[in-house]
């Protein structure tokens, strides 16, 4: 179980890698520092974390495994995937940042994965 957190753990980081410098203009909020405290606090519902596991493994299949820097146009296009499921990048960052932090939001987040990618057990 350990090592599945940890690979978890290690794929949020990438996505959060290549969200994070995806598109400095759409990442930052008014203040500049590319977070969105009200995002950040609040509850994130099941369809929200749905949509942000489909726009995940979106990003994930654009970047089909590649950690290497990519080029503008995959950027744009992983921007475009998270958009088309519904959320913002700055929501998608603040998101990716909670689950990062929050035990009890990130066993929900591999639950989600897991049942996104059929390889759940709920």
């Amino acid at each position: 179980m350990r090592s599945t957190r940890h690979r978890y753990r290690i794929g949020l980081g990438l996505l959060v890698a290549l969200l994070g410098g995806t598109a400095p203009a759409l990442a930052q909020s008014g203040d500049g520092s590319g977070s969105d405290p009200a995002a950040d606090v609040e509850r994130i519902g099941e369809d929200e974390l749905a949509a942000y596991v489909r726009a995940a493994a979106a990003v994930r299949a654009i970047r089909k495994g590649e950690t290497e820097p990519v080029d503008p146009a995959i950027r744009r296009r992983m921007v475009k995937a998270v958009e088309e499921r519904g959320l913002t990048l700055e929501r998608y960052n603040a998101i990716t940042r909670r689950i990062r932090q929050d035990e009890d939001l990130y066993a929900r987040y591999q639950e989600a994965w897991s049942r996104e990618e059929g390889g759940g057990e709920g």
